[in-house]
């Protein structure tokens, strides 16, 4: 975690994923609620984003927003500029789809309740 003037960066270690980190959502409960009670500071998660649901995992968890860099490399390896923009639309489509799944229409209703 690194903590700048007006934002906390969430980084989960290399390799971490975000279904299986405890470590991970509770840092970053901490992260969200440090930033609740100083107004004015994002947080911003980074770490363990593969899937959209991993984007929303961190949204409920009390993130601003994800980095989700991880998708982009790969399909930027595998297949140049159209495979960078079309892992971002599958990860656009999982966030959707995940999203109907839970039963929300848009991100800001998501909170911890919808975690295990």
């Amino acid at each position: 975690m690194s903590i700048t003037r007006r934002r906390i960066l969430q980084a989960g270690a290399a390799g971490t994923s975000l279904c299986f980190a405890p470590y991970v959502h509770a840092q970053a409960r901490t992260n969200a609620r440090y930033a609740t009670l100083n107004a004015g500071i994002s947080v911003i998660f980074d770490g363990g984003i593969r899937r959209g649901s991993h984007v929303l995992k961190a949204m409920a968890i009390g993130a601003h927003c994800a980095l989700i860099g991880r998708a982009t490399l790969y399909g930027a390896a595998a297949g140049g500029r159209p495979g960078a923009a079309r892992a971002l639309e599958i990860l656009r489509e999982e966030i959707g789809t995940s999203m109907a799944m839970l039963g929300v229409n848009r991100i800001s209703e998501l909170d911890r309740g919808f975690l295990r």
